[in-house]
């Protein structure tokens, strides 16, 4: 993976530190396939741009119609969304030290009203084109400059676009041993927990940095109900461990 004079962030679950999966320095996420995945800014202002580039396993042949699919979802710490993620196929790289947007026009383009706004889930892009064959790269990104990329505030995130990640505290393991449901989510002033536990087990959100927000202990239930008219509006981590067991399951809320 290259792109045009910053490097793309890499995140993988065997990474400790700020590029981790799920917790890392943009937010909790987890891969949506294996136990990794890229990051990269579309708009950071002054031009700025990242892409993700990838050379093929096979050139593209002439004539044959392809199908490119791939999935996003807007890290935690972004206050903006973007939707016309382009998709550029090339003979050669296009890997530039140059980091405004590269002078290319992309095969694939998604419509620029097609916000990308799930911070829970992996949203599925798809596209389809026509290769005139000899392509033997594929590169992701936001190709048009800044006064033709539109944006959408969403709720959440503290920055527009993450450039530097930052330390913190964090939470130090992330098993997800422990099944259950969380909705509505994203929650306004309350939200219901619904698992299958028949045992004892304790309630604790947290901010992403690791703060712990709000615990409770609860007896064997299907249902807990959380009021969360007291949080900011934000990205937050539920968390349930089993007493007995120690099992722990956690997911991403959003407080709006």
């Amino acid at each position: 993976m290259s792109n045009s004079g910053f490097s793309p962030d890499l995140y993988n679950a065997c990474n400790k530190n700020n590029l981790g999966v799920p917790k890392n320095c943009n937010g909790y996420q987890f891969a949506h396939t294996g136990v990794g995945y890229a990051g990269f800014y579309c708009e950071a202002g002054a031009e700025q741009r990242k892409y993700l580039e990838v050379k093929l396993d096979s050139t593209l042949k002439s004539g044959k119609k392809y199908c490119v699919e791939y999935y996003v979802s807007l890290a935690d710490t972004v206050q903006e969304a973007f939707g016309a993620f382009g998709v550029y196929f090339s003979k050669d790289s296009v890997l530039s030290t140059d980091y405004h947007a590269l002078p290319v026009i992309p095969q694939v383009v998604m419509p620029d009203t097609d916000y990308i706004t799930d911070k829970i889930n992996w949203t599925l892009i798809t596209g389809t084109c026509f290769a005139n064959g000899g392509k033997q790269f594929i590169t992701i990104g936001n190709f048009n400059n800044d006064a033709n990329t539109k944006l959408v505030k969403v709720p959440g995130g503290n920055e527009d676009y993450v450039t530097e990640c930052s330390s913190g505290q964090g939470i130090n393991e992330f098993t997800n041993n422990l099944q259950f449901n969380l909705y509505p989510n994203p929650a306004t002033t309350e939200v219901t927990i619904e698992t299958s536990i028949d045992k004892p087990y304790s309630i604790r959100i947290f901010s992403l940095l690791g703060e712990l927000i709000y615990s409770k202990e609860q007896l064997a239930s299907e249902k807990a109900d959380i009021e969360l008219t007291g949080l900011s509006k934000g990205v937050y981590v539920v968390e349930l461990i089993e007493t007995s067991s120690g099992l722990i399951g956690r997911k991403k809320i959003i407080v709006q």
